[in-house]
């Protein structure tokens, strides 16, 4: 047995799927755009290609950076990315998705996380709050997109 969970948010955003993709690409500036991150930094491999890796620190400092290993990069259409920093047995791998769609007069943006391993048993209990992570992350590139509002 290998359990699962997966949790979606989408979100409509007035832009290019082009334009959103070169903003969400410049990964060192996400903490200026994303309330949860307060440092995120390429460790190895080329910026945004298959097996290069990169640091996300939360905002406030309470937990240890996730260290994420570019799976799977079509610019402005799908990227994959999972979790490679894993404590114990315990914790859950994490793989995220996100997927641009083209829609009249802009774009509509998905954002996919899947955990894995016994870990994903417990996010079952949390899943509304991973949700709402996603939808977070997401409404925060909407209002960096449509209104330039960095935090």
């Amino acid at each position: 047995m290998h359990p699962t969970l997966q949790v979606m948010e989408e979100i409509y955003i007035h832009a290019a799927c082009a334009a959103i993709w070169a903003r969400f690409a410049r990964l060192p500036d996400w903490p200026s755009w994303r309330s949860d991150i307060s440092r995120a930094t390429w460790v190895q491999g080329q910026t945004w290609q298959e097996g290069a890796t990169f640091t996300l620190h939360a905002a406030g400092g309470g937990s240890s950076p996730i260290t994420y290993l570019i799976r799977m990069v079509l610019p402005a259409d799908t990227s994959v990315w999972e979790s490679i920093t894993l404590g114990n047995a315990m914790d859950q791998g994490a793989v995220y998705s996100l997927h641009f769609a083209e829609q009249v007069g802009g774009c509509k943006v998905s954002l996919r996380c899947t955990f894995h391993g016994w870990g994903s048993l417990l996010k079952r209990v949390t899943a509304a709050r991973e949700k709402a992570k996603l939808h977070a992350i997401l409404a925060d590139l909407k209002a960096v997109m449509e209104r330039g509002r960095e935090r």
